[in-house]
């Protein structure tokens, strides 16, 4: 949330005057170019145990638990 970017858009979203607008519209484009967003990136290790006795299951990277192709034996 910028207030002054928010200011900006309104301005040239009002605006019928095509030359304005772009005056609004690249000054928004550089306050949010120079704001840019962090983005964090971050591993959570999954730990699976299993019998010995349970056979075909593969871990999936979003960590949700698919049971297509388990077996017990």
């Amino acid at each position: 949330c910028n207030p002054e970017v928010d200011t900006l858009l309104k301005a040239a979203r009002s605006s019928t005057d095509n030359a304005a607008r772009k005056q609004k519209y690249d000054a928004a484009a550089r306050i949010l170019n120079d704001d840019l967003p962090i983005i964090y990136l971050g591993h959570q290790a999954w730990i699976w145990a299993l019998k010995k006795n349970v056979t075909g299951f593969v871990p999936s990277p979003d960590g949700m638990i698919r049971l297509q192709g388990v077996k017990k034996s």
